[in-house]
């Protein structure tokens, strides 16, 4: 038998969105990883994407991700 099981007030609904930056050179590498977050990971939300470290360093000071990729 299989229980219905409801989503109660626990620290299970109160939890945020996984925050993370993406940096690669490739366009198209950047381009594969962003669908697959967006496909497979829901509570990943990307905030940046980032084309050299340089660029990431200052998204990173900026934004302080929980997520680097």
């Amino acid at each position: 038998m299989v229980a219905n099981i409801k989503k109660t007030n626990s620290t299970f609904d109160a939890m945020k969105k996984i925050r993370a930056i993406l940096v690669d050179d490739e366009e198209g590498a950047r381009d594969v990883l962003e669908n697959l977050l967006l496909r497979f990971c829901p509570d990943v939300e990307l905030i940046a994407k980032c084309n050299h470290v340089s660029q990431a360093v200052d998204v990173i000071n900026k934004e302080q991700p929980d997520l680097v990729f």
